[in-house]
């Protein structure tokens, strides 16, 4: 037995549809429906029951599904420990980051990155829920939570500060906000809980009334998109808020919201000169913004 063939298992059986774990896997539809049947075949037993919810597995499956989980830890173990042990600045490097991080503040540093290390080529997944570092999905991460799990390489980089923020041609049809508790006349933007959902934000929301909530996004672009079309005020991140003109921070000394920014990868990469480089390099640059993330030059 091949190990894809428990591959392909796990990753319907996660998934819990060919299409989806084609897609993980980057093949087809069909071609995952085969090779499950293949591997069904070859086993001599039903593993998945064909539902109208998708693809449930069968006790047999279930039983296997445990083996297989076992040798997707072994092989990206694998996998991990010989890309750690290649010390050339040549090859790919796969990162994710949250889609502002990704779509706005890493491009401005690409072109320093390309002279720096031209045998380098970057992969960005621009993703604001969190791809696992265990299973390869990513080589380095971007997070705004310190991970718990062992085995992991995490430095600390900057604080990432947010601040309210309203367009400025909002504020000239609407009473400007003075305080916290003026927030309940006006409308406001917020967050789908899947991307942001902390206790500051639900005392904000309850604060200002869910009948005031008129739109809530998955995307931080999204968020900032909606600000500058003057649907209402928003809690947003104050380094690209700053930078966009038509915006203008609101109560900077009564809300200043915070959270750390923490740059990780796998301590089995990090023995690999070019995970390292870029590692490096993440914190470095984010370093040279502290004060723009801060939000400084609003106070």
């Amino acid at each position: 037995m091949e190990w894809s063939a428990l591959r392909d298992l796990l990753a319907v059986a996660e998934t819990g549809s060919l299409s989806a774990a084609a897609r993980r896997l980057g093949s087809s539809q069909p071609t995952m429906g085969r090779r499950i049947e293949q591997l069904e075949k070859q086993l001599k037993t039903l593993l998945f029951n064909r539902t109208s919810k998708g693809l449930i597995l069968t006790p047999v499956g279930e039983q296997i599904l445990g083996y297989a989980k076992n040798m997707a830890e072994n092989a990206n173990a694998i996998e991990r420990i010989a890309s750690g042990a290649d010390q050339s600045l040549q090859g790919v490097v796969r990162m994710t980051m949250t889609d502002q991080m990704g779509n706005y503040w890493l491009p401005t540093k690409l072109s320093e990155f390309r002279q720096r290390y031209p045998g380098l080529r970057l992969e960005i997944v621009v993703e604001n829920r969190t791809l696992d570092l265990f299973k390869r999905e990513a080589d380095i991460a971007v997070r705004f939570s310190r991970p718990q799990q062992l085995d992991l390489v995490v430095r600390k980089s900057i604080d990432y500060h947010y601040g309210f923020y309203a367009s400025k041609s909002y504020l000239e049809n609407h009473d400007r906000p003075e305080s916290l508790k003026d927030l309940k006349n006006h409308s406001f933007i917020s967050y789908d809980e899947t991307i942001f959902s902390n206790a500051a934000l639900k005392r904000l929301e309850n604060l200002i009334g869910e009948q005031n909530i008129v739109q809530r996004y998955t995307s931080n672009s999204g968020v900032i998109n909606a600000l500058t079309q003057n649907l209402g005020l928003s809690v947003v991140g104050c380094y690209f808020a700053d930078q966009d003109e038509r915006l203008e921070r609101l109560m900077p000394t009564q809300f200043d919201y915070s959270f750390n920014a923490w740059v990780v990868t796998h301590a089995d990469l990090f023995k690999s000169a070019r995970i390292k480089a870029v590692f490096d390099f993440l914190v470095e640059k984010l370093a040279e913004d502290a004060t723009d993330f801060a939000g400084v030059s609003s106070h």
